[in-house]
């Protein structure tokens, strides 16, 4: 009874969640993106499902961060097994956006609302012998319709921590959901502890994909002449993923530094955003996609005004400042950290194995404040030894820390081949 409960008073929350969105969508463009994005879904996948047959698999992923580390799993399954089918689909808009026309799937979609009718019916239409969650997902009417189905569903790159809700006992609603799942491949020792809290032993760590998505991506040939042009001769702090505290930052290291010039990749690429960019370094900015060579020469900031290319253009920093840290949290570490930069970020990492591990090596700097992190970026660029120490230390982390892509490969390709 408490467990039917639970179970209505979920599907309660979901319907106001959506209520919600339909009430703001109109003044909210990523509420507008996440309604429209789902209208006639049934019929759009239906249509997908009837001109792609055979065998499917689908690969779920909240936003585009989950998707960085499912990527990885995508693109092998591409590799080993070609004549597979693959449906990708997004909860969030911020995700789906970007990835719409990634051509390493056959279809990407929306998820739609978790109800137990649009669970059932997705399932229905899409028809997947195999399903892979990325690291948060746990959309209950989904999963249990999956497992009332008999199909099988791993989580990877699983992360879970003290004071979950499904651990706050050994039975509940939100423990069947985990019971769902036929394996997790997680990321740490307490996730796996966590696991075997509740009674499940069906776990293996193996890391994050992550470390292996961003090797490949340093390992390319990559390059940008406007990039060339205007880091030639000069120190460059590249601040990624930034918000208006690290931007500020720079603007102090820029007075102190006459030699060192800032490529700035904010979070949110919009009107508003970078109108503020430029406002902050007055006379000293040039966009990236209208720069020309005279003005990337005198410029002092190239502003980075489109989204994708982040992860690459960390080749040409010195040093990194990670954007996120004095709000809800730091943005990703580890495309700067392959290529052997210093790392410098806000108060906000604990949620993140890999900072914490970069801290422990003293490959990343951190700051209470925006004052401490300023001293802390101030004592290492003016070092080169410590600048170099740094950046052995963050490659040499990310490097030590390969293989997590093939140990899942190896489960799917058995669960393929029936053994």
């Amino acid at each position: 009874m408490i467990l039917q409960a639970m179970h209505k008073l979920y599907n309660l929350s979901i319907l106001l969640y959506s209520l919600a969105i339909q009430i703001i969508s109109p003044f909210h463009a990523k509420a507008r993106f996440w309604r429209d994005g789902r209208k006639n879904w049934e019929e759009k996948l239906r249509s997908w499902r009837e001109k792609t047959p055979g065998e499917l698999f689908w690969i779920h992923c909240s936003s585009l961060g989950e998707f960085e580390q499912g990527r990885p799993v995508i693109e092998a399954l591409r590799i080993q097994r070609p004549e597979v089918k693959i449906l990708l689909t997004f909860f969030s808009p911020s995700g789906y956006e970007i990835r719409k026309k990634y051509s390493g799937v056959d279809g990407v979609f929306y998820l739609p609302l978790d109800t137990p009718v649009n669970a059932q019916n997705f399932v229905d239409i899409s028809r997947p012998s195999f399903v892979v969650i990325v690291k948060y997902e746990f959309w209950a009417n989904y999963l249990l319709t999956l497992k009332n189905e008999g199909i099988q569903v791993i989580s990877i790159c699983t992360i879970f921590r003290e004071g979950q809700r499904f651990f706050k006992s050994k039975r509940g609603f939100w423990t069947d959901v985990l019971f769902t799942f036929d394996h997790f491949f997680v990321q740490n020792k307490t996730s796996g502890e966590l696991l075997e809290k509740i009674g499940l032993k069906n776990y293996t760590q193996v890391g994050d994909t992550r470390f292996d998505r961003v090797v490949e991506i340093a390992d390319r040939v990559w390059a940008n002449a406007s990039i060339e042009q205007f880091s030639e001769h000069h120190k460059i702090l590249v601040i990624g993923s930034s918000y208006l505290p690290e931007e500020k930052l720079g603007k102090e290291l820029l007075v102190l530094y006459p030699n060192l010039k800032l490529i700035v990749a904010p979070h949110e690429v919009n009107g508003p955003r970078l109108a503020e960019i430029r406002s902050l370094f007055a006379g000293q900015t040039v966009s990236w996609s209208e720069g020309k060579v005279a003005s990337l020469s005198r410029a002092r900031v190239l502003l980075i005004d489109s989204i994708g290319s982040l992860s690459n253009i960390y080749r040409y920093a010195d040093f990194v400042l990670i954007g996120g840290g004095f709000g809800k949290g730091i943005h990703n570490v580890l495309e700067a950290a392959v290529y052997g930069k210093a790392l410098f970020f806000g108060r906000c990492w604990q949620k993140f194995d890999e900072a914490r591990a970069l801290l422990g090596v003293a490959a990343a700097f951190s700051g209470h404040d925006e004052q401490e992190l300023l001293e802390k970026m101030k004592s290492t660029i003016s070092s080169a030894e410590k600048t170099s120490d740094a950046g052995t230390q963050a490659r040499k982390y990310v490097r030590g820390n390969l293989g997590a892509t093939a140990r899942i490969m190896e489960y799917i390709i058995a669960r393929i081949d029936g053994n």
